[in-house]
């Protein structure tokens, strides 16, 4: 289980402003010619340098946050001196409680041309600044309650301003896919309580923990109500059941371990088998 009593000190070991920490970066060429590829020779370390050396968001919490991103290019197009690709992109979490996908991934690249940071829309850049956004806002809910809207914010009005601009394609698409996570209000949440039991247990801290357990279970429950098969919520329950079920097993009651597999069914072998334990 991850704890984050644990990831606070690492992180202030690393990079003090790398809050994107530890970017691992795939691109999968296969499809390509030859001169295409090469085209893409030094994009993976790019990237990797452009996310981790960029401070997004005040980061009172030390957020050192590991991401996996891989991009499948499918095919370029040349024009002028600067090539246009297109493909897949996904960007994971470490614990792979989140995953951002897009099937329709088109940028404009130049080896000439660094990756830099600016306010000015630009066709990779803002479109990886938009994904930091997202994964940081995504993270920064796990600290406080809702805390990570207005980074959200901040990522939706960089969105809107890229979908009025010269590099409009895809950005609807980001757009809808942001207001899908962010309309999960119970469900961010659940998420903060989850994160909150476990850096609880981390510290010792054991009598809050059944508290934090019925404010978990409750967001969970009014979340599933309204958005019972959205992927987000069965992305994170997927990625921690276990976790959960050891911290029910551990902490809650009976009635707490019914629920959980009342809502998350998807999952009740895992659940079942660690409260026969």
């Amino acid at each position: 289980m991850k704890f984050r009593v644990v990831l606070f000190i690492l992180a202030f070991s690393m990079a003090l402003f790398a809050q994107l920490a530890d970017v691992e970066v795939t691109i999968e060429v296969d499809n390509l010619k030859p001169q295409e590829k090469s085209d893409l020779e030094f994009l993976n370390g790019q990237i990797k340098d452009y996310l981790q050396g960029h401070e997004y968001i005040d980061n009172k919490y030390n957020i050192a946050l590991p991401v996996r991103i891989s991009i499948f290019v499918q095919s370029s197009s040349l024009s002028g001196t600067e090539r246009s690709f297109s493909g897949q992109m996904i960007a994971v979490t470490e614990s792979n409680d989140l995953q951002l996908f897009e099937k329709n991934l088109k940028f404009n690249y130049s080896q000439s041309e660094a990756l830099i940071h600016s306010p000015d829309i630009k066709s990779l850049p803002t479109i990886l600044d938009f994904y930091a956004l997202v994964l940081l806002g995504a993270e920064m809910d796990t600290y406080e309650p809702l805390g990570g809207t207005s980074i959200f914010e901040e990522a939706r009005s960089l969105g809107t301003r890229a979908q009025m601009s010269n590099y409009s394609s895809g950005w609807t698409e980001r757009l809808t896919s942001l207001d899908e996570l962010t309309e999960l209000r119970y469900f961010r949440q659940f998420k903060y309580y989850f994160w909150t039991i476990v850096d609880l247990e981390a510290s010792e801290n054991l009598k809050e923990i059944p508290e934090k357990i019925d404010k978990a279970l409750y967001y969970l429950e009014e979340e599933l109500k309204i958005n019972n098969r959205n992927r987000f919520i069965h992305l994170f329950l997927d990625a921690h059941a276990q976790d959960l079920a050891e911290l029910l097993r551990l902490y809650g009651n009976e009635k707490d371990k019914m629920r959980i597999i009342d809502l998350d069914p998807d999952n009740h072998e895992t659940y079942e088998n660690i409260f026969k334990n």
